[in-house]
Order: C-alpha cells, then sequence, then structure tokens
C-alpha cells in the first residue's frame, strides 16, 4: 500500500459499533475493495496501530516492476497525490494493491477510505463509503471450493529438502524457508467468508483481503516486508 494525499477526513464517532471485519463485510460489494487488516496486535509498538477499508478506485494501474515504462507510470501517480498536508498518522488515500513474485503489479488509485484507529476505537473517512454500508444479511451466493492439489509432488519437495541439508553442511547458507504452492477451483461469490476463516484461525497485525482488477488476495502475515515512514524519513524491515 502506498500512501498518498486524497482530501480532508471527516471523523465519525462510531458506525453503529461495527468492528473493522463488520464494516469490510458489509461493503465487499463495492467494486475494488481492499481492507488492510490488523487483526492481532502488531509483536513491534511504535505505530499507531489501524485497519484501512478503500473502494472505488478511480482508475487500476497494471504493468511490470522490470518495466521503466510501467514504473515511470507508477511513480508519476505517486508523485501526483504527495503534497503537504495535516499528518493523521494514517493514509487519506492512495495507491492500494500488490506486486506478485513476477514483478507484475497491479494497483487502485483510492480517494475514499474508511479508517479504524484501534487504540481509541475511532473511525474516520474520506469519501462516502459509509453511506454503502448494507444492514442485514447478504444474500450472496457462498463460494464452492475444490480440492486442493499440491503443484509440487512429494519425491520433488524431498529432493528440495535433501538439496537444502547439503546446502547447509558445506557451510553454503544457514537457513531457507522451502514451501510449496496448493491450487483449488473456486466457482460462486467472493472469498470473504474463506477470509474471514483465515483470520480467525490465524489473526496477524499484517492481514489483508484486496479485490481488484479481477482477482482476490487473501493475506495473514506477521511480518513487515518493508516499511518507509515519510520523505528521508526511517526504513524498517521486521521479517520473521
Amino acid at each position: 500500500m502506498a500512501e498518498s494525499l486524497a482530501g480532508s477526513m471527516d471523523r465519525l464517532r462510531r458506525l453503529d459499533g461495527f468492528s473493522p471485519v463488520e464494516v469490510a463485510r458489509r461493503l465487499r460489494h463495492l467494486p475494488g475493495m481492499v481492507f488492510f487488516d490488523s487483526a492481532a496486535q502488531a509483536p513491534f509498538g511504535g505505530t499507531r496501530v489501524v485497519s484501512v477499508i478503500a473502494a472505488r478506485p478511480v482508475r487500476i494501474l497494471k504493468g511490470s516492476i522490470f518495466s521503466p515504462a510501467d514504473r515511470t507510470v507508477l511513480e508519476h501517480a505517486h508523485a501526483a497525490g504527495t503534497g503537504f498536508a495535516r499528518d493523521y498518522g494514517f493514509p487519506l488515500g492512495g495507491l492500494c494493491g500488490w506486486v506478485d513474485y513476477e514483478g507484475d503489479f497491479v494497483f487502485g488509485e483510492y480517494r475514499e477510505m474508511l479508517v479504524h484507529c484501534h487504540d481509541d476505537d475511532s473511525w474516520w473517512e474520506t469519501g462516502g463509503l459509509s453511506s454503502e454500508i448494507r444492514h442485514g444479511e447478504s444474500a450472496e451466493q457462498a463460494p464452492v471450493i475444490g480440492n486442493f492439489d499440491a503443484l509440487t509432488g512429494r519425491e520433488r519437495f524431498i529432493a528440495g529438502v535433501e538439496r537444502v541439508k547439503e546446502w547447509i553442511a558445506a557451510g553454503d547458507i544457514y537457513q531457507v524457508n522451502l514451501s510449496q504452492a496448493f491450487r483449488a477451483e473456486v466457482s460462486g461469490g467472493s472469498l470473504f467468508d474463506l477470509y474471514e476463516s483465515l483470520r480467525e484461525a490465524s489473526p496477524a497485525p499484517m492481514a489483508a483481503w484486496l479485490s481488484l482488477d479481477g482477482r482476490e488476495v487473501l493475506s495473514s502475515s506477521p511480518e513487515t516486508f518493508l516499511k518507509i515512514s515519510g520523505r528521508g524519513g526511517s526504513l524498517a524491515q521486521r521479517f520473521i
């Protein structure tokens, strides 16, 4: 998520007592909705804990970080939205999305956000998302998820483990996070219900659900990959 300037914030004293995940559930019908969810307390202090909901991006940026032309478009979009404004300690809008392992990125440019500050249970808003909150149960069809299949066979995975052990014994490396991917066919409605099951089983300080450009991304991470605070400010990495 890249922060930028969107406009003034209005403080909402309460949203009918809804928690951030309840508000996100009632707004998931909006196009391009993203939910950055502080579902658990961060293991390191020093920052204000917030959860962010954004929707209805004014445009979507797609490309590859390895393409200079694509990076330039992304940098210009970010620079166009930055400027001098009151520092609330959380975003007023910005570019929200992801960069995948192959370097392809998808970002929405958002000017409407709801921000929940966990320390005082307050809500702040830019735009009009709060007026779109649905009351009552949604009639949306639940997704049907098929069986999960490993994309790496057992023998190949074991061979990878043995290779890692050889490298460690040789002193070439001291640690490897060896993982594999699984795939399942999904049909039906939104995967937000699955995300709620994930956050219930494994709450994390850097969790997220994003529905953007025809894809849904579910994330539950205890680590901060990269955090940059302000121009010329601090840079932090807190890996597992």
